[in-house]
């Protein structure tokens, strides 16, 4: 029985790290969708965007600290957003 119970944290840690891995790649991924829904054709915002920073605030904060990243995250929203504009 106790065999049993051991073999069974090795299962549940694996995918408990899956799922994280997983929830953290989904909420990096999100951004240019929910920047794309956010926004008119025109460009002009659909939707207070304050919520929107606080939300995504430690991707931003990375992208303003990194040139590489943050380069990559403009292109990325660009592809959601084609008039997207971060100035």
């Amino acid at each position: 029985m106790e065999d049993e119970q051991r073999s069974f944290w090795p299962t549940i840690l694996r995918w408990s790290a899956c799922i994280c891995l997983f929830l953290l790649l989904a909420y990096v991924l999100s951004i240019g969708p929910v920047v794309g829904s956010s926004q008119t054709p025109e460009g002009l915002p659909l939707v207070n965007v304050e919520p929107l920073t606080a939300l995504y605030a430690p991707i931003l904060w990375v992208s303003d600290h990194n040139v590489f990243l943050g380069n990559l995250l403009r292109k990325y929203i660009q592809t959601f957003t084609p008039d997207f504009d971060d100035s």
